[in-house]
């Protein structure tokens, strides 16, 4: 592997870390709550369980999706999961709940 790619797969790394963490404070959630969340997505679109390998290898399961060459399809998901327009407040989350009951 050249320079360049270990730039890019450090930038999507990168990236992908950005988005954790960013959706973390503005959801009030720990980062590991959140890491575990995308794991748990990438489960189901990757088939592939990268936390369970995790644990398993003792290594972090960034490294093992990185060595798979998924990293890209990582960030791809972590883009749509991780978006803070997916977010809503404990407020507006009871009004939808009401909205659902009324049929509005």
């Amino acid at each position: 592997m050249d320079a360049k790619d270990t730039s890019n797969l450090s930038s999507i790394r990168h990236e992908i870390a950005k988005l954790v963490n960013e959706y973390a404070s503005l959801s009030n959630s720990s980062h590991q709550v959140v890491w575990n969340s995308l794991y748990d997505h990438a489960k189901y679109v990757l088939h592939k369980d990268y936390r369970l390998l995790s644990k398993n290898e003792g290594r972090p399961a960034i490294q093992i999706v990185e060595e798979d060459g998924r990293l890209s399809e990582l960030l791809e998901i972590s883009r749509k999961l991780l978006n803070p327009t997916n977010l809503m407040s404990k407020e507006e989350f009871l009004n939808s709940l009401e909205e659902m009951k009324t049929g509005a």
